[in-house]
Order: C-alpha cells, then sequence, then structure tokens
C-alpha cells in the first residue's frame, strides 16, 4: 500500500536529484525538505502494524532531511527513531550511522537551515521529552550515548 504522499515524495525526490545534477543546489535542498515532509506524512499515517514499511519510510524520513541539509531536524528525527525502538533491525542501524553522519556535519559547520535553537543539544533534549525515568541521555565528542539498561554509543 503506497500513499499519495510517498508517491510525492518519490517525485520531489527525482526532481531533486535532477536539480543536483544542474548545479541548482539551492532548489535541491527545498526540493528535498518537501520530499521529507510528504514522506513524513505517509508515515504518521502507516499503521504501526505495518513494521516493515514504517522502517522503509522511516529511513526515508532521515535521509532526505539530511540531503536537504536540515541537520538538527534530521537529528532530532533520528534520535526519536532510535528510541522509539519500533524499527526493524537493518532500519535502526541505519539510521545510527546516519546520525553519526549528520552529527559529523553539524560539528563542521555544514548546517544551513534556520533552526530557532542554536544547537543541536536542544534537538537531542526534545526528542528526550517524554521517555521513561532512568533512561541518561548526553552528547559528547561527536556521538550520543543513551542508556538505559544498556548503554548505546552512536560515534
Amino acid at each position: 500500500m503506497i500513499s499519495d504522499k510517498h508517491r510525492e515524495a518519490e517525485e520531489l525526490s527525482v526532481a531533486a536529484a535532477q536539480a543536483v545534477a544542474e548545479g541548482r543546489n539551492e532548489d535541491a535542498k527545498a526540493l528535498y525538505a518537501q520530499a521529507a515532509e510528504c514522506e513524513k506524512a505517509a508515515l504518521a499515517r502507516m499503521p504501526r502494524t505495518k513494521v516493515h514499511t514504517r522502517s522503509i519510510l522511516s529511513v526515508s524520513v532521515a535521509s532526505l532531511l539530511y540531503k536537504a541539509q536540515l541537520l538538527a531536524r534530521a537529528e532530532e528525527t533520528i534520535t526519536r527513531l532510535i528510541l522509539s525502538r519500533e524499527l526493524e533491525p537493518w532500519a535502526d542501524k541505519q539510521v545510527k550511522e546516519l546520525l553519526g553522519v549528520v552529527m559529523k556535519s553539524q560539528d563542521r559547520g555544514e548546517e544551513t537551515e534556520e533552526w530557532g535553537y542554536g544547537s543541536s543539544h536542544h534537538a537531542l533534549a526534545q526528542a528526550m521529552i517524554g521517555f521513561m525515568p532512568g533512561w541518561e541521555f548526553w552528547r559528547c565528542g561527536g556521538g550520543v550515548v543513551i542508556s538505559s539498561i544498556g548503554v548505546i554509543a552512536l560515534r
């Protein structure tokens, strides 16, 4: 079951790739951002029982935000996805790897969006709101450590 929003995201992604090929990078970023919003809408409409499809859409949303250079938003989205524990293992691995890429890009100052928070630390803090007591979250040296019973280090 592919939604109209997912199809729209695919079309926008193709247009964005064409814009990149033509050297229209700002247009490409805007198209990728629109595609991410469409994919996010498709994900929101997908029943939670469709774990595989939701995993695919989740990776797509995160990737499109990165391609749009909306790095704080990508970091927040990826962190929420990881902490949701709703992704299939392959998707969880991909978004964790992408989180490392996003954070390295932020550390190099590649972020171009005006997110309004002033730092990716706030995006991570926002992603943590509402999680269970006893969880610990912190950022160090270009990575995030998330701790509950075990520890996950993302670098």
